[in-house]
This record gives structure tokens, sequence and C-alpha cells, in this order.
């Protein structure tokens, strides 16, 4: 079996197998190495399977879990995003229930979220206060413009990240920065459970059938390194001004995240003391070296109008 796809970032198509889990055969793109669920659809990431995504967790453990952790990773990035453009109009793109919309208000940002759940997009507009509208990028008017657009764990789940990010810079006004936060296949706790993997023949699937987000119908659809994101955000026309990579997990509230997902529950053993004090090191030790498991880069749209090649 082999895909007869174009490669989203360089437009290949020599794909081999990269991992074959229970559910999903996952595709290695022999020229750049993104990663790619073998059956990426439409369907897959439209409006319709992206109103499913919190449906696959228990959503009080979901907030318990990710509120405080993502508020923490949000102050950083808008601390980073403010050194390149302090104030104006800011979109958050799949803003969930919100956080990082207030975050952004407390800096200062006039800001707008797009949410494609509508219970999600009701108790972000309930719990905050702020403007999120129900749906995808196509609800927003033709001279919408932004001074900031951020895309926080929402790119990898998208069917045509390529073409995704054209429409966001076109939605940016010169000066503009786009921040995109995406899982990072190089992270080193993906490098060792990708290494578990294989050394069991492919028998030890359920870490990554985790970070894969098997469970989910609106699963991660791609899997980007600093490598293919950065060469996918230079395409959308954007200078790229930060790439940085961050924890994807909070070990003091593991316990949680193994609770959020049958896929999950069947890593409860990465709960317990000893394995959560490896995995802090672990993960520690990955941010040092720059191998963390959550990539993040900041771009910049130029003064200069952007000419989009096909």
């Amino acid at each position: 079996m082999s895909l007869a796809v174009l490669c989203e970032v360089c437009r290949g198509q020599e794909w081999g197998t990269a991992f074959r889990l229970p559910t999903l055969t996952v595709w290695r793109c022999r020229r750049c190495a993104l990663l790619r669920a073998g059956d990426v659809t439409p369907e897959l990431g439209s409006d319709g399977a992206a109103t499913q995504h919190f449906t696959a967790y228990d959503l009080e453990t979901y907030r318990a879990y990710y509120q405080p952790f993502r508020e923490q990773a949000f102050r950083r990035l808008l601390s980073e995003i403010q050194a390149l453009q302090p104030s104006g109009r800011l979109l958050d793109v799949g803003c969930g229930y919100g956080w990082l919309l207030r975050v952004a208000r407390e800096a200062g940002y006039d800001v707008l979220g797009v949410e494609p759940s509508a219970e999600v997009a009701r108790s972000a507009r309930q719990e905050t206060g702020l403007p999120v509208v129900e749906g995808a990028l196509a609800v927003l008017g033709d001279g919408e413009r932004f001074e900031v657009i951020t895309l926080c764990n929402v790119l990898e789940h998208l069917p045509q990240p390529r073409e995704s990010l054209r429409q966001l810079t076109r939605l940016l006004r010169p000066d503009g920065v786009l921040a995109i936060c995406v899982p990072n296949i190089q992270g080193l706790l993906h490098r060792c459970v990708t290494w578990g993997y294989r050394a069991t023949g492919g028998r030890w699937t359920a870490p990554l059938e985790m970070l894969y987000q098997t469970d989910n119908a609106c699963r991660h659809l791609y899997h980007f390194s600093p490598d293919t994101l950065t060469a996918l955000v230079r395409e959308a026309g954007l200078s790229v001004r930060r790439c940085r990579t961050q924890k994807i997990i909070d070990v003091d509230r593991l316990e949680l995240r193994t609770r959020l997902s049958p896929s999950a529950e069947r890593l409860r053993w990465a709960a317990t003391p000893p394995v959560k004090l490896l995995l802090k090191g672990l993960l520690g030790m990955g941010v040092w070296c720059g191998l963390g498991d959550e990539l993040v880069v900041v771009a910049q749209r130029p003064q200069e109008p952007v000419e989009i090649l096909a």
C-alpha cells in the first residue's frame, strides 16, 4: 500500500510507512520527513469533525488538566508576540474555552476567537465575556485584518495546512505576527516512544496512539518537525522570527491526563511516582537541549505585499 498524494510541505510524492497502529497507518515523506495520517481527507478536518474534537475527552478533567498548563504557556507566547507587535487586533483560531484570549486581553489586545464547537464557543463567551464566533475562518468577513493571529494546537488537525497558512497570511496586516504551536516529532519524548515502538517490533503502540490521538474524531492529521513547519510558514510568505520548543505534558498533574480518554487510560502506569520522576527529567532535558515535545514558531508578515505562488 502507498499514497498517491502530494506532500503538504515539499510537494513530493514519495511516502514510506512510519508507524502501523491498530487503527491508523502513519506515513513519512521520504523527502522532507513530514508525517501524515494515512487516511487524511477533507472530511476529517471539516467543521463537522472539528465540532467533535472535545467529545473524545472528559471535559471536566480536560479543563482541570489543561487550563493552568496552557495559560502559563500562553503568557510566555504573548510576551514573545509583544516584542514584535505590542498591540492591535488578535485572532485566536480554534480558541477552545478562550484561555489565550483572556491572557491576550490582559496584555492589551483587542481579541476575537473562532471555535468550531458550538458548545465550547458558548462556554467561552459565557466565562470570558469575550467575542467568540462559532465556526471556521469562513465566518469572518472578507475585510477582516489582524495584527496578530494565533494557532495553538490546531494546525496538526487541519487536512490542508499549506492552504490554511496562506489564508491566515492574507488576514494579517503588514508586520502582522502569526504564532503556531504544534507537537514536535523531534522532541525527546517522541523519540523515546518511537524507539520503544521499534524495539518491540511495533507491538508497543499505546503511547503513540495517545500522542497521535487515534481515538479522537478530529485527531492529529499531520506531525511536524522544526524544519517542516518553518518551511511551510516561509512558503506562506512569512518570515520566521522565533522557533523554540516547550513541554507538551504537565507531569505534576499527569494523573488527570491519563483520565482524559480511553487511549490515555492505558498509560496509568506513567502517573506512578518513579515514572513521573523519570518523565520530569526527560522533558526538562528535552527543553534544555532544544528537543521539547511541543514546537512554537512565531513568524511575521513583511511590509511589502506577499506574492503567494501556487
